[in-house]
């Protein structure tokens, strides 16, 4: 019977106060596209700072998500990082499905 019990995998799960990936994959995705087009615009960095800021907020407030929530989630997956792959995979994927096939590498 130990024997046994020793060759079951250990399964990894999220603790429920972290944002679960799909929902982290969607608010990041959003993100990802504000700083995208914060770059296209060329605004100085201060001023990208203060005008990206409320978005930033608009964002999370879209998804459900509050600053608090978010860092704690954050700093979760910094230190797990086969989770932020996890994540990161899904915001690829949501990313890709944005843009024309024929735009992609």
């Amino acid at each position: 019977m130990g024997l046994l019990w020793g060759c079951v995998a250990k399964v990894d799960f999220l603790p429920p106060t972290v944002i679960p990936y799909d929902s982290m994959a969607a608010f990041l995705a959003d993100v990802h596209r504000l700083e995208v087009m914060i770059q296209t615009h060329s605004w100085h960095a201060d001023s990208a700072r203060y005008r990206a800021m409320p978005i930033y907020y608009q964002i999370m407030q879209r998804h459900g998500i509050d600053p608090t929530r978010f860092r704690q989630s954050w700093d979760y997956y910094l230190t797990h990082p086969h989770h932020m792959d996890s994540v990161y995979v899904r915001v690829i994927q949501r990313l890709r499905a944005q843009i024309p096939s024929s735009n992609l590498p």
